[in-house]
């Protein structure tokens, strides 16, 4: 069976020393490989980073473009003043009992 390292070296070899990193639109890197070490910190990825402020440029940008979306779509949460969503059938909030 291979190891991790066969495969590293496989791939260097490939790929002639090129870093495949790649950054999204809002900058967060992304690694083609992701090995045990880079998990450390959060193995059970539970930890929110949402709201690290090294997070805060994508996490504002990201909330822009969802919004964007979804009045372009006439999505009623963000279209409508009283949503339709908010009140029966959608809720379990009777119609004449007020929200907390």
């Amino acid at each position: 069976m291979a190891k991790i390292e066969d495969w590293q070296a496989a791939a260097a070899k490939e790929v002639k020393g090129k870093d495949l990193t790649w950054n999204t639109p809002e900058g967060i890197a992304v690694k083609p490989l992701y090995t045990a070490d880079d998990v450390k910190a959060d193995p059970d990825q539970v930890k929110n980073i949402a709201g690290e402020a090294k997070y805060a440029k994508a996490k504002e940008e990201l909330g822009a473009r969802l919004k964007g979306i979804l009045v372009g779509a006439g999505d009623p949460r963000v279209t409508e003043t009283e949503c339709r969503f908010e009140k029966p059938p959608f809720t379990d909030v009777p119609a004449n009992k007020p929200k907390r």
